[in-house]
């Protein structure tokens, strides 16, 4: 048996360690976060960087400041039909109108065509999602947006480090960055807005402003939190305390999209993104940013092993990628019609497959009636796994990753038979 879980946490023991000596001095937003901001600009290649405490909380202020600044009473904008839900819900909680374009069965990223077919003369605003950490077809939708003049946001929550057109993502207009547990950089959750809109990112600083500093108690529990999922995901301690809740309880097995969304607007409100980033957080983020390259490496890498050593059959299931083109492969995914039997028997194997959080937002209760297209996000939906690949995964681990499942799936495709 071989014991891999679906994720693994980037922040190392030693900057876990380091942000218990920092707490006391190092809670508040100052110079470090400053730091970190023009480190960060100048990775993505434009001139502002402005932290958040989540991505949603970034997404969803620069929503609201880009509808204040324009005087926008009632602007629409467009949205991948197939995403996580905190990026319709941003849009929502920020006063935007709703539609959706139709996401490609390629990649699941946005269809461009989609796109045109739902700009009216209410469309404002364009935001898509680099999923899985494939990159959107950027060219054509960015020539889409400046030729009706839309502003463009980049969801890049999966895609860090990736470039288009020898063009980072998230510096084509507005990028949105999440650098929560399971990213291939985390800073004890946090966000980062970037653009190089002066204006934009003046407004965004003056709400921070506001901001109250996040309390201390707040901080350690995202420590803890971090550092907890790190344990149960580490070494021998994975096998020991998490799989025998995984195995024998279905604890997070279970298809809990719908539950996760209604939990979500039923407490996450405003105020609950209304913090500063702090400098302990920041040093965490500083302290990864030159690994980000080398760690996107090691994903690619082991999804090239697993590809070459599953069948023919199977690799048709997987999302295409040839191992070139730009991807941070956070997600290697793959489509499975049957997939909650795979995902449990692979489980009585060791290896924790899941379905993807991403859905159809327009399954979503609230949602169903927004217009727009979801005939592929519609098809797909609940058809789509993650194959265990993170930092934590290397070549021969993902050799014997593919031998496993791709016995289960060539047995089930013949038991449907």
């Amino acid at each position: 048996m071989v014991f891999v879980p679906r994720q693994s946490i980037s922040i190392g023991w030693f900057e876990f360690l380091k942000a218990v000596f920092r707490l006391p001095f190092k809670s508040s937003c100052g110079r470090e976060v400053k730091r970190w901001e023009e480190l960060f600009a100048r990775f993505i290649g434009v001139p502002h960087a402005i932290s958040f405490i989540s991505e949603r909380a970034g997404t969803y202020f620069a929503l609201k400041a880009l509808k204040q600044i324009n005087n926008w009473e009632k602007p629409e904008i467009i949205c991948p039909s197939y995403t996580f839900f905190s990026v319709p819900w941003a849009a929502k909680l920020a006063g935007w109108e709703l539609r959706f374009a139709d996401v490609l069965r390629e990649d699941l990223t946005m269809d461009p065509q989609s796109l045109i077919r739902q700009i009216n003369h209410r469309t404002k605003a364009i935001i898509v999602t680099h999923l899985n950490g494939k990159p959107c077809k950027m060219k054509e939708i960015g020539e889409i947006a400046k030729s009706h003049n839309l502003r463009l946001l980049e969801d890049c929550a999966h895609s860090m480090g990736v470039k288009v057109n020898e063009r980072q993502v998230g510096s084509w207009d507005i990028g949105c960055f999440s650098f929560g547990d399971g990213k291939s950089l985390g800073t004890f959750c946090g966000g980062m807005i970037t653009t190089s809109d002066s204006q934009l990112a003046k407004s965004l600083s003056e709400i921070l402003d506001r901001f109250p500093e996040q309390p201390k108690s707040r901080i350690v529990r995202k420590w803890f939190d971090s550092l907890l999922l790190k344990v149960l995901t580490t070494g021998i301690f994975y096998p020991l305390l998490l799989y025998p809740m995984l195995r024998w309880f279905g604890y997070l097995s279970a298809d809990s999209r719908k539950k996760d969304f209604l939990d979500f607007i039923k407490y996450v409100a405003e105020k609950d993104l209304t913090f500063k980033f702090s400098d302990l957080q920041a040093l965490a983020g500083i302290s990864q940013l030159s690994s980000l390259d080398r760690r996107n490496s090691i994903r690619r890498a082991n999804s090239v092993v697993f590809r070459a050593n599953i069948s023919k059959e199977t690799q048709e299931m997987m999302l295409p990628w040839d191992g070139k083109e730009a991807h941070t492969m956070l997600h290697d995914s793959i489509v499975l019609d049957h997939g909650m039997n795979i995902v449990k028997r692979s489980l009585a194997k060791g290896i924790d497959v899941r379905l993807d959080y991403c859905t159809n937002c327009r399954n979503l209760p609230g949602m169903e009636n927004f217009p727009g297209e979801d005939v592929i996000g519609k098809k797909l939906d609940g058809k789509i796994f993650f194959v265990p690949n993170h930092l934590g995964v290397n070549e021969k681990l993902s050799k014997r990753i593919a031998f496993e499942l791709d016995k289960l799936i060539l047995e089930s495709k013949a038991i449907d038979k």
